[in-house]
Parts: C-alpha cells; sequence; structure tokens
C-alpha cells in the first residue's frame, strides 16, 4: 500500500473532516462566534465556517496570514487579525519555525 498516494489523500482529508466538524460541533452552534488563536493554514477555521460559525483568527505569522487571506478573503463569516496575542500590551520578539504548518 502506498500511503502517499493521492487516493489516500483524500480519503485521510475525508476522515479528518469528519473528525473535526464531530468533535467541534459539541462546543459551538451555527451563527456562534468562535476565535481560533493560532490560526496558522486555517484547518480549523474552515471546519468552524463549515458549521456555520462566525471566526475570528490571529495569526502573527505573514506567510500564514496570507494564506488565511487568499483562502477566506470572499467570506463574510471570517475576520483575520495578524497579531500575537498575551496578557499585557507592547512588541515582542517571536521565534518562527521554518516549517509554518506545525506552529503558530
Amino acid at each position: 500500500m502506498d500511503f502517499k498516494s493521492p487516493k489516500y489523500s483524500v480519503l485521510f482529508k475525508f476522515f479528518f473532516d469528519l473528525f473535526l466538524w464531530n468533535f467541534y460541533s459539541q462546543f459551538f452552534k451555527a451563527d456562534d462566534l468562535v476565535f481560533d488563536v493560532g490560526a496558522n493554514l486555517g484547518n480549523r477555521s474552515q471546519a468552524f465556517l463549515k458549521q456555520g460559525a462566525k471566526v475570528v483568527a490571529f495569526e502573527p505569522q505573514s506567510v500564514c496570514a496570507q494564506r488565511l487571506r487568499d483562502l477566506f478573503q470572499s467570506n463574510d463569516r471570517f475576520d483575520l487579525e495578524q497579531c500575537v496575542l498575551g496578557d499585557t500590551g507592547g512588541n515582542v520578539d517571536m521565534l518562527l519555525c521554518d516549517s509554518t504548518t506545525i506552529s503558530s
């Protein structure tokens, strides 16, 4: 079995989306406001939007934030704040990983 084949990739995405739908649907209903902190590439935001939520996403990384803009620019239920969240105001130094898909 070649698990890297496109056939398995589509199958994995289907079951992953189904898992996200079932898991997150217990926490909110359609039209609820959901915050996606560290939105990264938008996997969770997309699941929230599919369930009818209004999403405010926070993502500090420029590459990830641009992808979120590209994905959701026409969705009026999605707002992006490109910033870091913390318990105090001001500026911070942020260490970034070379792989944007594993951290925000």
